[in-house]
């Protein structure tokens, strides 16, 4: 198991590498100029089920009052959470060669699993969360609506911290 561990957003991020997969440093997606993509996607299987967890990092996000630079903000957010989604597929019917993407995680992967998509803003006050959430997840209701099994969710630290998540490998991020 190659564990490592890198700084993202102002957070201390350790993964496991042959279940994470980080687009942005992929020399694939390196190459395809414009192409946004998430910070990682990791292949999560706590039960016997394995979940894909699209997970955007930030450190801070538009005023909700402030409607143009948040709809640009949503807009950047949907096309690297739904990119990072292409991305993955086309690898997985082998349309592209992700070099640095798990391998034995992604010859599994038969797209049944459930995806959560996951936009975690550090420094964030939790009642902004939602309206955010609510925001973002009307933007992606047809990725979700033509998935079927999937979920949005816009966390800070503290909603993290509550629910547990990020604890436990593959992907800790404190």
């Amino acid at each position: 198991m190659a564990v490592q561990t890198l700084l993202e957003s102002g957070k201390s991020v350790t993964y496991e590498s042959e279940v994470t997969f980080r687009p942005e440093v992929d020399p694939h997606v390196q190459s395809c100029s414009g192409v946004k993509t998430c910070d990682f996607i990791s292949f999560s299987s706590q039960t016997d089920l394995v979940e894909i967890v699209i997970i955007e990092m930030k450190s801070s996000a538009p005023m909700m009052e402030n409607e143009e630079a948040l709809n640009k903000y949503l807009q950047e957010i949907f096309e690297k959470l739904t990119n990072s989604l292409l991305l993955l597929i086309s690898n997985r019917t082998r349309r592209v060669h992700l070099p640095t993407c798990p391998v034995e995680q992604s010859k599994s992967w038969t797209g049944r699993y459930p995806i959560h998509f996951i936009l975690y803003i550090t420094d964030f006050l939790t009642e902004w969360c939602v309206p955010i959430q609510d925001a973002l997840r009307l933007k992606m209701r047809h990725v979700m609506a033509s998935y079927g099994s999937a979920e949005v969710d816009v966390v800070n630290t503290e909603l993290v911290n509550r629910h547990g998540w990020f604890t436990n490998l593959p992907l800790i991020i404190n």
